[in-house]
């Protein structure tokens, strides 16, 4: 009577994302801090669920990027400082 299904995950650990997307963790953190993918807090480790994971990949590849740049600009460009 059992069928064997694959339970889908929900989400990912910081970690675990950060590997499956290709970048390092430490940069993963840097797409939390600017708003650009989402988590939740479970207890006191950072999830990442995985249908914001599967947007934040599938925006990565439209935009033909392999490490998208951080930055305040929308189109991932830094804006360029002037020296005082």
């Amino acid at each position: 009577m059992s069928e064997n299904k694959e339970i889908e995950r929900q989400d990912y650990s910081i970690e675990e994302a950060a590997e499956l997307v290709g970048i390092s963790t430490r940069m993963l953190y840097e797409y939390i801090a600017h708003g650009r993918i989402a988590y939740f807090q479970e207890g006191r480790q950072r999830r990442i669920p995985a249908d914001e994971l599967e947007e934040f990949i599938d925006t990565r590849r439209r935009r033909g990027t392999s490490q998208a740049k951080i930055s305040g600009t929308k189109d991932g460009e830094q804006k360029n400082k002037q020296r005082d």
